[in-house]
């Protein structure tokens, strides 16, 4: 719906009409007045009185240009310094402007984009647009939004003010956005065929679960069906086929099940290993687990949507022996109801809590009872998916066990795949500062021979407070680490 104008927005866009009109004559300039009006609708009005109507017209302008010839697939992309002379207005800032068929999630992708570069977006302007072209993708015409489409398109158009960059600084900011247009693209063409594969594996899984007792792979086969329901954003699928045994277990890409983003095949998922060949010992031993299913990071940040590393689910298959023929990987990003539900609500997560509380030997309406259940039920839900039921049971029993206990705790895991250590660490609420996590990074950076990959920190009511961090490692050189002494 168009941002409602005050007089003042009005006043000013209708300048910029005036300016749309000057050297256009006839059908043309009146196009010019339609399409600006289109481009200036959802602007807030606050960006538009931060601009003179030139500024404003300039823009418009501008954008007019690069979408002048475009063809489906083919985004266009340009990063510029605007010069008065050349493009009839000018800004101390480097603009990008795109055009693209729309799509979900490319203001938040491309905004991430330049983020990641460490540029700090100022403005985005976001019309879509219904586009009629001809057959060399020349523009013809825009379209009313209530128009009939009679072959017309929806185009993102996007105008995007940043830090002003150097020539060779916009050249990578169009290689960038592009990268990410295409991910987007591959995302979203092959997001119904992705969940259809999802589907399938669901339907077949009483046949395909192998020699798991029949309570878990039951538990599996709803969690897998409470991610097709709308749980899970689904951005990239690959089948890998597994023979041998052992140490000569090997692994091979089924390039034909590639659909997303990972399309490319030399994005790699669960190690950083460039022959995919050969199998680290970590991979070997999840091959190897009797377990169906595993729940993980990937190495990779997602270029859409959000920037955090993919959320990766990998299903064993099995043959008539039960023996591991083959890895079917999804991966893509948890949605906000993953975080926001309870985990007694989400299957394989409630089954793993309801182990884990009644391996506690607690009484659930008894004080520490309770307790257990709040420690469980605030978990973080990342460590929820990934953490094994014994860990779970550990950790979360030291966590009981400290209480109101005035003193720092540090909890540590180290991924399956040797990629990452997640560390819990407790702090007296009243004595914790932004400081002291920068110290508390830096020595075990130091301890693992690591980086900060994330972190996040929880201040409630509680007298500790609770700092989540996980640190980045090399697989196979994580050096030997003793989290007691690095707790006191």
């Amino acid at each position: 719906m168009p941002v409602k104008r005050d007089l003042k927005t009005d006043a000013l866009l209708k300048q910029v009409s005036k300016l749309m009109r000057a050297g256009a004559k006839g059908a043309k300039a009146t196009a010019l007045v339609h399409y600006a009006d289109q481009y200036f609708a959802h602007m807030p009005p606050m960006d538009i009185h931060a601009r003179d109507a030139a500024t404003l017209a300039g823009i418009a302008k501008s954008h007019w240009k690069t979408a002048a010839l475009h063809k489906p697939g083919k985004p266009s992309v340009r990063a510029y310094k605007p010069d008065a002379k050349k493009d009839g207005w000018t800004a101390n800032r480097t603009v990008v402007e795109i055009v693209t068929e729309d799509m979900p999630f490319l203001v938040d992708s491309v905004s991430s984009e330049m983020n990641r570069r460490g540029l700090t977006v100022h403005l985005v302007v976001h019309p879509i647009f219904k586009i009629k072209r001809d057959a060399q993708g020349r523009l013809q015409r825009v379209l009313d939004p209530g128009e009939p489409e009679d072959g017309a398109r929806l185009e993102s158009w996007m105008h995007i003010e940043v830090d002003e960059e150097t020539p060779d600084g916009q050249r990578e900011i169009e290689k960038g956005v592009l990268k990410v247009l295409e991910d987007v693209r591959l995302a979203v063409q092959d997001w119904r065929p992705m969940r259809e594969r999802m589907a399938r594996i669901i339907d077949d899984f009483r046949h395909t679960s192998g020699p798991a007792p029949q309570e878990e792979a039951n538990e599996v086969r709803e969690f897998l069906r409470w991610i097709h329901d709308n749980n899970f954003t689904f951005l990239g699928s690959r089948d890998y086929k597994i023979s041998g045994s052992g140490p000569k277990t090997t692994v091979a890409v089924d390039k034909k099940s590639a659909l997303g983003i990972l399309r490319d095949l030399d994005m790699s998922v669960l190690t950083y290993a460039a022959d995919s060949s050969k199998i680290p010992p970590e991979v070997r031993a999840f091959i190897s687990d009797p377990g169906l299913i595993v729940v993980t990071k990937s190495n990779q940040r997602s270029t859409v949507h959000r920037p955090v590393h993919m959320d990766a689910i990998g299903i064993k298959s099995f043959d008539k022996t039960g023996k591991v023929t083959g890895l079917r990987i999804f991966v893509g990003l948890f949605t906000s109801a993953a975080y926001n539900r309870s985990p007694r609500d989400i299957p394989l997560l409630r089954r793993r809590l309801q182990q884990v509380l009644d391996r506690a030997g607690l009484q659930p309406g008894s004080h520490d009872g309770k307790a257990m259940t709040n420690i469980l039920e605030t978990y973080p839900r990342d460590e929820l998916f990934q953490i094994s039921e014994e860990q779970l049971l550990d950790t979360a029993m030291g966590i009981l066990h400290l209480q109101d206990r005035q003193r720092v705790a540090l909890f540590m895991r180290q991924d399956n795949f040797g990629r990452f250590v997640s560390c819990m660490i407790y702090v007296p609420r009243d004595r914790y500062t932004m400081n002291m996590r920068e110290r508390m990074q830096d020595i075990l950076c130091e301890a693992l021979n690591g980086r900060v990959s994330n972190f996040s920190t929880a201040l409630g009511d509680a007298p500790l407070a609770r700092v989540y961090l996980i640190i980045a490692t090399e697989p196979g050189k994580l050096p030997a680490y003793y989290a007691k002494g690095l707790e006191s």
